[in-house]
C-alpha cells in the first residue's frame, strides 16, 4: 500500500492572511472564520437588496481545501464553503442587535466535478426572512458561470429582546 499524503503546510500567503483574521468573530458575525480562510474562501462583496434580504459574493481556491495529490474537492468542503456565505448573507440581512443562530437545515448538492485547483465563484443570498428564521440559497460555480453545487439553508435569527 503507497503513503497516504497528509495536509500541506500553510503557504506564506495563507498564514499572513489568517495571522489578520480573528478566529471567531461571533460578536458581529461579519467576519470568516479562520479555518474557512485557510480552505479557500474569501469574501468579494456583500450587501442589502431593496427587500431588506442580504446577499454575499464570494470565491473558493479549491487549490487550497485538498489533500495533496488530490483531484478533486469533496461534497463536505463544498457544504462548508456554501454554508459560511449563507450564515454571511443572513447576517447581512438583520438589523442591529440580532445574530444568526444555529442552523436548523442544510441541504448541497453537488451538480459536477468540483476540481481541485481552479478558483470557484460563490454566491449565497437569503431569499426569505422572519422574526425568527432565515431561509437562503447558494451555489457555487466556475467562471464560466457553470453551476457545480447548489445549497439551502435555514437558520435560526436571535434578537436582543430574546
Amino acid at each position: 500500500m503507497g503513503r497516504v499524503p497528509g495536509p500541506r503546510a500553510l503557504d506564506a500567503s495563507t498564514a499572513s492572511t489568517l495571522a489578520g483574521v480573528r478566529a471567531n468573530e461571533q460578536d458581529d458575525q461579519r467576519g470568516v472564520s479562520a479555518f474557512a480562510v485557510s480552505i479557500g474562501v474569501s469574501v468579494e462583496s456583500r450587501g442589502v437588496d431593496g427587500e431588506d434580504l442580504g446577499w454575499v459574493n464570494g470565491r473558493f481556491d479549491s487549490s487550497r481545501a485538498t489533500l495533496e495529490g488530490a483531484r478533486a474537492v469533496s461534497v463536505g468542503v463544498q457544504a462548508l464553503v456554501l454554508a459560511t456565505l449563507m450564515e454571511l448573507a443572513t447576517s447581512e440581512a438583520l438589523s442591529p442587535g440580532a445574530r444568526v443562530g444555529a442552523a436548523t437545515a442544510l441541504s448541497t448538492t453537488p451538480e459536477g466535478i468540483v476540481f481541485a485547483g481552479p478558483v470557484y465563484l460563490v454566491r449565497a443570498e437569503v431569499v426569505g426572512l422572519s422574526a425568527r428564521v432565515a431561509h437562503c440559497e447558494a451555489s457555487l460555480s466556475d467562471e464560466d458561470g457553470r453551476v457545480h453545487a447548489r445549497a439551502a439553508g435555514t437558520y435560526f435569527v436571535v434578537r436582543s429582546s430574546d
